[in-house]
């Protein structure tokens, strides 16, 4: 006769936390507001359940000098799973604000014998295409082996283009990362938070799509909500003091000299957007009317201008702005804070409304140099490429 399986008994761990009290909050309230009067020694004396200790991990001001202290003791007095986690995601945002955790204090459940540091991931993303396009690469290393790699390229306007994404040896690993750089020149090291934004904001943009790049990004994602905290403002502001930039507008050499770079040979409107722009100017040249060069400059201005408010509307605008903060990070990045505070000079005025006498200045100069692009192409004979076919060819691992 059979032996009947005894009923498997659940953990104390597993059980859920029970919703906090009005008691409860108010106790929160005070011990958020009071943290320098926690003392590790007495923590459980203070914090008498897993429910508040983990509503205090969650809540807590990460700006306080207490803040690493009270984790690290709850991280020794409650064995929760939840509060565990809670810990887990503190510590990681705390080490991103350049806060350590002495790793000493972990060794509660792993003896140090056994113990492997894992290594920190590597994240670099690369400067944005004239059509927000952009290659992003991370590696995470993973225990007790492999590498977890993300790499793909990605659009602010159309979403995930390519992304792969997988587990490999560190061998491989190396292999990969030198042929994506091979093809994605001048990637820059930056935060796992930062290329985790990006890839979330490109995500945003096709994320009921079912294409494979969504499919592989959708089993990467849950390590990215698990571990990283999203930034709130561009990285770049880390770096560059938006207060430190002038508030004068960039004059027209300073523009030209922003848009002459090698990174911002790309940045040229598409030429379908600019196809009714050109129209106009072509027909005030043209037109019997318009008598004088004065009459026919003063009409392709009002041109220019009327046609650059439909091209850049407050959205459009708001995406140029986080462009231009995401070039002037890479700037910075490669050594060349001068171009980095221009491209954030040039973000900075796009806050600011135009005139009926006046237009932004960058815009115009973009509006203007990509004009001439094209009548140098149609000079030439040569046709734009439409803008699907501008994308770079896809991602093909070696």
């Amino acid at each position: 006769m059979s032996k009947k399986r005894a009923a498997r008994k659940r953990k104390p761990n597993a059980v859920p936390l029970s919703p906090l009290s009005s008691e409860d909050q108010d106790l929160l309230s005070n011990l958020v507001e009071n943290l320098a009067q926690i003392e590790p020694a007495r923590i459980q004396s203070q914090i008498p359940r897993p429910e508040l200790a983990q509503a205090l991990v969650e809540r807590l001001p990460l700006d306080s000098p207490e803040a690493a202290t009270v984790v690290k003791a709850i991280r020794k007095a409650f064995d929760h799973k939840g509060v565990q986690k809670a810990v887990r995601r503190t510590i990681f945002k705390l080490k991103q604000r350049g806060i350590s955790i002495p790793e000493e204090d972990a060794e509660r459940v792993v003896p140090s014998v056994l113990k492997k540091e894992t290594p920190e991931p590597d994240a670099f993303i690369g400067p944005i295409d004239g059509v927000g396009g952009r290659g992003v690469f991370l590696a995470v290393p993973q225990v007790p082996q492999g590498i977890d790699v993300a790499l793909g390229l990605l659009s602010d306007e159309i979403g995930l283009i390519e992304f792969i994404y997988g587990r490999y040896s560190r061998k491989r690993m190396k292999e990969l990362k030198e042929f994506f750089f091979d093809n994605f020149h001048h990637m820059v090291p930056t935060s796992v938070a930062h290329v985790a934004t990006v890839l979330e904001n490109a995500f945003g943009r096709n994320e009921h799509s079912t294409t494979e790049s969504t499919r592989q990004y959708l089993r990467f994602r849950p390590w990215i909500q698990e571990n990283v905290a999203l930034l709130e403002r561009a990285v770049v502001h880390d770096s560059i003091d938006p207060d430190s930039i002038s508030a004068e507008v960039l004059t027209p050499s300073q523009i030209e000299r922003l848009l002459s770079h090698d990174l911002m040979h790309s940045w040229i409107v598409e030429a379908e957007k600019l196809k009714p722009v050109a129209e106009e100017i072509s027909r005030a040249n043209e037109s019997p009317i318009l008598v004088s060069d004065s009459q026919k400059t003063d009409r392709v201005e009002e041109v220019k201008k009327a046609k650059i408010d439909e091209l850049y509307p407050d959205a459009k605008r708001l995406t140029l702005r986080s462009r231009l903060e995401e070039m002037a990070y890479v700037f910075y990045r490669l050594g060349d804070e001068e171009f980095a505070r221009l491209a954030l000079s040039a973000a900075i005025s796009l806050e600011k409304k135009d005139t009926i006498f006046s237009v932004n200045p960058f815009l115009k100069a973009l509006v203007e140099r990509s004009l001439t692009y094209y009548e140098q192409m149609a000079s030439q004979g040569e046709e734009p490429a439409k803008e699907e076919e501008s994308d770079p060819s896809r991602i093909i691992l070696p």
